[in-house]
């Protein structure tokens, strides 16, 4: 179950970082508009004073140079507002201080990995019989991770999306009891009763039995 805690400094660090480059994305987006508009302006005034054209072709000539200036005003407007909203919700999580944190000490696992880019999924055995549920392309095994003691820590933003997700391993590497792949992999996680990865969900029973009972379903 989630519990909420203060950011440590690694998470306020790397918001701020991811901050300070989404600031830069913005103002670069302002420069790459600009460059466009010129070029496009340039080009097209270059054509049309000094290329062989029919007066149709200078009106189409006049028409594609608007068009291409409209696109970038497009992009810029649409990035701008992205990298604006992203920045928002970054002040946001700082200022609030605030990490969902889900503490865990498991048994053993059962792994579900990646077919196509879905990202590879896990069972966790808890130590109270109960059966974790969570994955994701976010959770690839590393040198520490998945371990016999761990936290995901969630952290979001003004609209409740998710701005930073860290997995912090204090544990033993640990290795699965069972790797499910392939079609079995999406047959077990189609069943009704298979727990949601999304919301880390947390349900009684044992890893195997549990596995069996939706298999033989």
């Amino acid at each position: 179950m989630f519990k909420e805690r203060p950011l440590n400094n690694k998470e306020i660090n790397l918001l701020n970082q991811e901050l300070k480059l989404t600031l830069n994305r913005k103002k670069s987006s302002i420069i790459i508009l600009a460059v466009w508009t010129s070029l496009a302006v340039i080009i097209g005034t270059l054509a049309y004073f000094f290329g062989n054209f029919t007066p149709i072709e200078k009106y189409m000539l006049v028409g594609c140079t608007l068009v291409y200036v409209l696109i970038g005003v497009w992009n810029f407007i649409k990035n701008h507002s992205e990298e604006k909203r992203r920045a928002e919700s970054l002040k946001y999580s700082l200022a609030e201080n605030k990490t969902r944190s889900l503490k865990t000490i498991a048994e053993k696992y059962i792994e579900l990995p990646e077919k196509e880019d879905e990202g590879t999924h896990y069972l966790f055995q808890l130590n109270k019989n109960e059966i974790l549920s969570f994955g994701g392309p976010d959770f690839s095994s590393t040198k520490k991770f998945p371990s016999n003691n761990f936290e995901i820590a969630l952290i979001y933003g003004k609209s409740e999306e998710l701005v930073l997700m860290k997995i912090y391993s204090t544990g033993e590497k640990i290795k699965p009891v069972q790797k499910i792949n392939g079609q079995r992999k999406w047959d077990l996680m189609a069943s009704f009763d298979y727990p949601d990865p999304e919301r880390y969900t947390i349900i009684a029973g044992n890893l195997e039995d549990f596995v069996a009972k939706l298999e033989n379903n």
